[in-house]
């Protein structure tokens, strides 16, 4: 009867240590999945824009065709703003790397408020980032700098302002279309381990 309940014990014992033992290695896997794929990537994009960003700089200052090119000079601060974007998300991933320092459940809802976070905040920057090329062609047709814009200048005031609304009201389903396929896998699995952990 006693080595009934010892082997009853020793079974339950084992399976709720493989079952902890699974969890931690599932949450490792599903870390260096997807994760691991972005976090190359926008290590590549962050080292690579940069590059690009000082070529271009030189290529503007040694060739005089590109000298007077105010759109070539705006690609510039462009570069470089999208490196910071890229090098914030490589960073991003680098945190949610790090090994848990409490419990299971906390651990992967605070993966989840970062990614959340991260969805808001790139929205505002990608806004940001298409408000400042209107504003910058509108400047550059005002100032009459690129020419082969004309038919666009042309183009009646409010129809102008219609294509930019248009293009402002579908920018946050394009940029959250883009998230998704990013980070969205991650989020549905961590969603799905909270639940179990719950």
């Amino acid at each position: 009867m006693e080595l009934e309940d010892f082997k009853k014990t020793w079974n339950t014992s084992l399976t709720k240590t493989t079952a902890s033992y699974n969890l931690d290695e599932l949450l490792t896997k599903k870390t260096q999945g997807p994760l691991q794929h972005l976090k190359k990537k926008y290590f590549t994009q962050a080292i690579l824009l940069p590059v690009v960003a000082i070529f271009l700089s030189i290529f503007n200052v040694i060739t005089p065709a590109l000298r007077n090119r105010p759109v070539v000079w705006i690609a510039v601060p462009v570069l470089v703003i999208l490196t910071y974007f890229y090098y914030r998300s490589y960073t991003l991933i680098k945190k949610m790397e790090q090994p848990a320092t409490t419990n299971i459940k906390s651990h992967l809802e605070n993966q989840l408020g970062i990614l959340q976070l991260q969805g808001k905040q790139d929205l505002v920057f990608l806004r940001g980032l298409l408000i400042f090329f209107i504003i910058c062609l509108e400047l550059l047709m005002f100032k009459n700098l690129v020419p082969e814009y004309n038919a666009w200048e042309q183009t009646n005031l409010w129809l102008r302002i219609a294509v930019y609304g248009i293009l402002l009201i579908i920018q946050p389903y394009i940029s959250n279309h883009f998230y998704q396929l990013n980070f969205g896998q991650h989020i549905s699995k961590l969603k799905d381990l909270v639940s179990q952990t719950a």
